[in-house]
């Protein structure tokens, strides 16, 4: 009953909403659980799903930005309140720690066999990677070095986000759509490319090596992460190789 009647005042409040105005009309209510209740479950805009892989993405790209100004946060991504994003926030990060660790156990581009070596270019690995590189999220890795090879190696190998539970959040790919190829959502860069592979998801619109990567890599340290990526196929190595000085060409013009 109580819920009704602030669906029914806030609705004749218009907007911007005053929420000590509605606590008025609400026995016992402050203005702020007011806004608390409305906002966190009330709000016939929420969204109630699963969280997409854009959504993640954001979360983390905003992070990377601005920190951890979940309010601010909630204002760009639609739907999803400044709480939900906090606690998916820490979901993540968690599972980051746990993916870190088993990267970390797995690093293995130095030693014989295993070794990732003919997944990556090799001389583009950087031990030290340069400050523009960095942001806040970069921050929440252990041993980001040792990371970036494996998860570059895992887009090549096909063995990344794609086969945990994580691939079914994506449909299927198809091939890019123009002269030139088309821009992955993601990381801006042409699908096909030797940094993003041959496919797009047609559900997301990122090229096959993003759909590899965890949300927790953004911004410059996603593009340092594609930019090691080493095609195996030669003949394809060989039109990818074409393409990407075809778009050169273009960007040059």
């Amino acid at each position: 009953m109580e819920d009704k009647q602030l669906m029914m005042v806030v609705k004749n409040q218009g907007d911007p909403i005053k929420w000590s105005k509605v606590a008025e009309h609400m026995n016992d209510r402050t203005g702020k659980q007011c806004r608390e209740r409305y906002v966190n479950h009330l709000n016939p805009n929420l969204k109630n799903c699963d969280w997409s892989p854009t959504e993640d993405e954001t979360i983390f790209n905003l992070y990377n930005a601005m920190g951890s100004q979940w309010a601010k946060m909630s204002k760009v991504i639609p739907g999803r309140t400044d709480n939900g994003i906090k606690n998916r926030f820490h979901n993540l990060k968690r599972q980051l720690e746990r993916d870190d660790g088993q990267r970390r156990k797995s690093s293995t581009i130095n030693r014989g066999k295993g070794s990732k070596k003919q997944y990556i270019r090799e001389e583009k690995l950087r031990e030290n990677l340069p400050k523009h590189l960095h942001g806040k999220a970069s921050m929440l890795w252990v041993d980001m070095y040792s990371g970036l090879h494996v998860i570059a190696s895992n887009t090549v190998t096909g063995r990344g986000e794609l086969n945990t539970k994580s691939s079914l959040k994506f449909d299927s790919f198809r091939s890019p759509e123009g002269r030139y190829g088309e821009k992955c959502t993601r990381c801006g860069l042409f699908v096909p490319s030797l940094h993003c592979g041959r496919k797009i998801c047609s559900k997301t619109g990122w090229c096959e090596s993003c759909t590899m990567i965890p949300p927790s890599i953004c911004g410059n340290m996603l593009r340092e992460c594609l930019s090691l990526r080493k095609e195996q196929n030669k003949e394809l190595l060989h039109i990818l190789e074409l393409m990407e000085h075809s778009h050169e060409d273009k960007d040059g013009q």
